[in-house]
């Protein structure tokens, strides 16, 4: 040891300032591992098989989805369209284009004089989506006991193992968002680190 105080506190401060530098450099190592980790389940966790049961049961709820994006989609724009003179035909007046029916219009209208398709306005096709709007509990309880009679083969099942198929998407869902706000938590952390190994003069990188 030195005779030197100002020397002996100098080299003490040094001394610490070192294991401190060291100690933040080994967390914030660690909080890197951690959110790498959390990433690569992040990108797994999603691509996991789900239990037979619940996959029959995301059919199931397309058919809800995809009717209700149909209704706004397509239904609600025949809708206008028909409503504010921009379906074209016998007496079409461009003049009016965008402007509501008119009393005599409707009348028109009503008592037969125009066609008119709402329900499926691309005339050249079928939607079964038109289906899932207006009868979609029918066609999901059809689905349903259709499914009920077909094997887990015609669901490619018989292509995985048990080991293979992992949670229902509910519990799914909740991982997932569970590692997000891990990873926030992580990614907050080591900005704190950064900061804090900067302020002593060390810089980091990744």
């Amino acid at each position: 040891m030195s005779s030197d105080p100002t020397f002996d506190a100098a080299a003490t401060a040094f001394a610490q300032v070192q294991s401190t530098v060291a100690l933040l450099q080994s967390e914030y190592a660690s909080v890197c591992a951690q959110i790498k980790d959390t990433q690569n389940q992040l990108s797994s966790v999603p691509q996991d098989y789900v239990p037979l049961a619940d996959l029959q049961a995301a059919i199931l709820d397309l058919i809800d989805s995809s009717g209700s994006k149909y209704a706004l989609n397509e239904i609600a724009g025949a809708i206008t369209n028909l409503a504010t003179n921009r379906i074209t035909g016998s007496g079409y007046d461009p003049d009016n284009r965008g402007k509501p029916l008119r009393f005599c219009d409707l009348e028109s209208l009503v008592n037969g004089a125009g066609f008119v398709q709402l329900l499926t306005p691309e005339k050249n096709m079928f939607n079964d989506q038109v289906l899932y709007c207006f009868f979609g509990q029918l066609v999901k309880q059809g689905l349903t006991a259709i499914m009920a009679q077909m094997p887990p083969s015609a669901f490619g099942y018989d292509k995985l193992t048990p080991a293979q198929i992992g949670s229902d998407r509910v519990t799914r869902r909740a991982t997932i968002a569970s590692l997000n706000t891990q990873l926030s938590t992580l990614q907050a952390q080591k900005a704190d680190l950064a900061s804090k190994l900067s302020a002593l003069g060390i810089s980091v990188r990744g």
